[in-house]
């Protein structure tokens, strides 16, 4: 009964665990980049349960793929976070990472990007990292009449 009850206890713990993965911006990058790690591992399993997490953290699929095939393949030693910025339904999360370059190359270098979030659903996602999606989506300004000289 001990055992029964130890294992319920694990059980409850390990999925509450899983459903606070997109409680608050900064769980969300951090989740975004252990599982970004996981894409570059061998195991066929791994890499699968990684694309699924990470397909959750962002707004749009087409998010998703940008950045999955952006981050791929670099090695990232560390992250820390700056002053986050957030209300009810969005923030802003500077992030300072160390990465060792592309897998295979070892070029070591710091960089800082900002990640910003949505709310929707009470969940946090990835909308745009370094507002790349942004410049993308950005519809170039409609052709002005040409004005009418005065002669």
């Amino acid at each position: 009964m001990k055992n029964a009850f130890m294992l319920c206890i694990i059980i409850l713990l390990i999925t509450g665990c899983g459903g606070n993965v997109q409680q608050t911006p900064e769980s969300t990058v951090e989740a975004f980049f252990t599982n970004v790690a996981k894409l570059n591992e061998t195991s066929p399993t791994t890499i699968d349960q990684a694309q699924k997490v990470l397909k959750t953290l962002f707004l749009s699929e087409k998010a998703y793929e940008a950045f999955t095939t952006t981050f791929r393949n670099i090695e990232v030693e560390e992250i820390s976070f700056g002053a986050i910025s957030a209300d009810e339904v969005s923030a802003q999360v500077p992030v300072t990472m160390r990465t060792k370059g592309l897998i295979g190359i070892g070029k070591e270098e710091t960089k800082e990007i900002a990640f910003t979030l949505e709310k929707k659903d009470g969940k946090w996602h990835i909308k745009d990292i370094a507002g790349i999606l942004e410049k993308f989506e950005k519809k170039p300004e409609a052709e002005k009449p040409e004005e009418e000289g005065s002669e």
